[in-house]
């Protein structure tokens, strides 16, 4: 039996897949839905994999979807499978061209346009956070909860309004099991995070993202210095400066305190993230995630841009696993890529072109 889980939009759903059999329930919040498994007569013993939404979706949603499926799991020798969310909603869906819509927040939704081919998904513009007016001049079919939110602007559009995720997140999990070449996170840590969440904007509060000038610098190397075991000096910052319209240089400032940065340069159709910190004091208030946000939006924005890469101590989980929210991936490990032997791994998010 594989029980599929989703909780990435308003209420929880959950899929109970067996014997060639599927039920799929929905439930108003999605914390019950242990309780309903226990209450259908689940045996947990019989149970041999769990699928679960891991994003994008609601920021809150998400986290309790993974918690309900990694404590089911708990103790238990059943492997999760993290599938993302826009995967399980067009998995039952017939081929062709899909814009999933789900809502984020007023006039912004998570979407993607994205080409179903049997059971491969191709992203022709890759899952983010985007103004609806935007989204709704993209050619496909509409899927999702935010049609429901915002009937009168899809009125007269092309769109599948019945639809179920967690369906497809517990046959995506079969096929993963079985190895028929679909590709999912085995114990996923955290979920797809596109944005911060409402509770992390309202600690950034009235924080602005500003140029860099030099001098800022000072100030930047006292945040350096305590975030970094071999931190960058004067003259790094002073160069990557100079690069101009090369390179981005971004501060988080609040109340005329630098709070945090970010430092990346572009290299043809990538770019390369080179550095990012938060001052002592301002952490855990979404300001590094701001920051990514942030820069991800301008890069979408700007075009051009084919994928980010970056490197990171091979140590340093906060940070990897503040990445994988957003999507970047390990492709190598880097043997002493740190002056003290420390090993470095590479990771990179592709930005798919726009068609």
């Amino acid at each position: 039996m594989i029980i599929g889980i989703d909780s990435s939009g308003f209420k929880g759903e959950v899929a109970i897949y067996g014997g060639g059999n599927i039920e799929v329930h929905t439930l108003e919040y999605a914390e019950d839905i242990p309780a309903f498994l226990d209450e259908k007569g689940i045996d947990p013993e019989e149970i041999e994999a769990i699928g679960v939404s891991i994003g994008p979706g609601s920021f809150t949603g998400l986290r309790v979807g993974l918690a309900i499926a990694k404590g089911m799991a708990r103790g238990r020798g059943i492997d999760v499978y993290g599938i993302p969310t826009f995967d399980g909603l067009l998995f039952t869906q017939e081929d062709g061209v899909y814009i999933p819509v789900l809502h984020a927040r007023r006039g912004i939704v998570f979407s993607a346009r994205i080409r179903k081919e049997g059971e491969s998904f191709e992203r022709l513009i890759k899952d983010g956070v985007y103004p609806l007016q935007e989204v709704l001049e993209w050619d496909g079919i509409f899927i999702g909860n935010a049609l429901e939110r915002y009937q009168k602007e899809f009125k007269g559009r092309k769109k599948v309004e019945e639809f179920t995720i967690a369906d497809g997140v517990a046959r995506i999990t079969e096929m993963v099991i079985k190895g028929m070449g679909i590709s999912a996170v085995k114990h996923p840590e955290t979920p797809i995070y596109l944005s911060p969440s409402e509770a992390e904007r309202k600690r950034m509060g009235d924080f602005e993202i500003l140029p860099v000038t030099p001098q800022d610098i000072p100030e930047i190397l006292e945040i350096e210095r305590e975030a970094f075991v071999e931190p960058w000096d004067m003259r790094s910052f002073l160069l990557v400066l100079a690069e101009g319209e090369k390179c981005i240089v971004w501060k988080v400032v609040k109340n005329g305190i630098i709070a945090g940065y970010l430092v990346g340069c572009f290299y043809g159709q990538k770019f390369h993230l080179m550095n990012i910190a938060v001052k002592k004091g301002y952490r855990g208030r979404g300001i590094a995630k701001a920051l990514l946000h942030n820069l991800l939006k301008y890069l979408k924005k700007k075009g051009n841009v084919i994928e980010v890469y970056l490197e990171v101590r091979i140590h340093n989980q906060p940070a990897i696993e503040l990445y994988k929210m957003f999507g970047f991936r390990i492709e190598a490990i880097i043997p002493e890529y740190y002056k003290n032997g420390d090993d470095g791994l590479l990771m990179k998010l592709p930005l798919p072109g726009r068609q």
